[in-house]
């Protein structure tokens, strides 16, 4: 039940970003604004949700969204959206779904992603599908601040670029 550590060069990284990133990056700087961000619910609806919706318009890909939210391009992604105020108590919840998503997704993909969102910080894991071994990435990226390393580490996931 060990997750390892990794560093953010593992994964997978999309090199080019859609001419829209500027303007939602500062939509999401005015969500900030007028947002409690104390408020998980408000953190959730006001930047994990645009992000993630966004994402899914741009990919044509559809959005699952229960406690929890699911695309499924090239490769599964899982995000957790946080309910603690440490981001290491979540990535037990993270590991737990993503071994469900592995017995039941139909992806013939050998790694699956996950993220644990903050809405304003994100931090992203990998299942290794052949030895059943979750790594968790070392980084931590927040939002709206590094909204384009985490478009680029979610596109690159999503469009199955490698690492």
């Amino acid at each position: 039940d060990k997750i390892a550590k990794m560093a953010a060069t593992q994964l997978p990284y999309a090199s080019n970003l859609p001419a829209w990133i500027v303007p939602f990056q500062e939509e999401l700087l005015q969500n900030t604004r007028v947002l409690n961000l104390q408020n998980r619910s408000a953190r959730r609806q006001g930047l994990t949700a645009p992000l993630l919706l966004r994402l899914a318009r741009h990919l044509n890909l559809r959005l699952s969204i229960e406690d929890s939210y699911l695309l499924e391009g090239a490769s599964p992604l899982f995000v957790v959206a946080a309910n603690h105020a440490d981001i290491s108590r979540d990535f037990s919840q993270l590991a737990a779904e993503l071994i469900a998503l592995e017995q039941w997704t139909d992806s013939n993909t050998n790694t699956l992603y996950g993220a644990v969102s903050f809405g304003n910080l994100w931090q992203f894991a990998v299942l290794s599908r052949d030895t059943k071994h979750i790594t968790q990435d070392l980084g931590q990226y927040r939002s709206p601040e590094d909204i384009t390393d985490i478009f680029q580490i979610l596109l690159g996931i999503l469009n199955g670029n490698q690492a």
